[in-house]
């Protein structure tokens, strides 16, 4: 009788065990499902976003100038060195991929761009689009301005351009002062609910010590009223950001 009571104990407190480890690994794999890694060895520590638009494909037909207007989204993305990161370690690459339209403009087409050989220069070509990844190799330097681009090994300044094409054109005079910004999307009767759009991509770190780690970095686009202000210049949130290892 006493075996067969002690039996029954052992069996309740096994089976107690068993669903205190079950949880508990459910509750480490859910915790690093939300908060990711903690301790990167880079991170993304600002990225900024300027909207504006401008003309482009520009004719000139007697004087009369006929222009395309496309409103762009130019994204500047610093990833740097942990200080609090102790071990060595370098970038072996950076690739951005599975571009993806969450929500679509109204109006026009959604297109993703690299920087072209022009420093500090987007060419809207299909030179220079994206259409499914770019890739930036670990060097002693970045440069993003060549064929093989670059990212130094301990942390650069990376660029990419989101734009809407096929909004319409326009028409002026060749001597016209025109301001090609925002404010141009209203000689098309364009508001700002037409161009509003989401859309996010991953970021892949490929790293000298073997480990490799993606986030997803979503954007709503434009940064702001681009029909108003002409330009707008903010700073994208990190606070969203999570880092896990693949």
């Amino acid at each position: 009788m006493i075996d067969t009571q002690r039996k029954g104990k052992q069996k309740y407190i096994i089976i107690f065990l068993l669903i205190l480890i079950l949880s508990t690994t459910f509750f480490i794999m859910y915790k690093y499902y939300v908060e990711g890694e903690k301790n990167m060895p880079f991170n993304i520590t600002n990225m900024v976003m300027v909207s504006s638009a401008q003309t482009e494909n520009i004719r000139i037909n007697e004087n009369v100038v006929e222009a395309d207007v496309i409103q762009k989204n130019d994204i500047y993305i610093a990833i740097e060195k942990n200080k609090n990161y102790s071990k060595e370690d370098a970038i072996k690459k950076i690739i951005f991929n599975n571009f993806q339209i969450i929500s679509s403009p109204k109006i026009g087409e959604v297109k993703f761009y690299r920087t072209s050989q022009i420093e500090n220069i987007f060419e809207y070509t299909t030179n220079y689009e994206i259409k499914e990844s770019v890739e930036y190799s670990g060097s002693k330097e970045t440069n993003i301005y060549i064929e093989n681009m670059t990212i130094a090994n301990q942390g650069g300044l990376l660029e990419l351009s989101i734009v809407i094409k096929d909004l319409g054109n326009i028409n002026y005079l060749e001597n016209d002062n025109i301001v090609k910004d925002g404010t141009i999307l209203k000689r098309l009767n364009i508001n700002n609910e037409d161009i509003k759009t989401t859309i996010s991509f991953d970021m892949i770190m490929e790293l000298i010590g073997g480990n490799t780690f993606k986030t997803t970095i979503k954007l709503e686009l434009p940064a702001g009223d681009i029909i108003s202000e002409g330009v707008i210049t903010n700073e994208v949130g990190l606070d969203k950001l999570v880092y896990k290892r693949i």
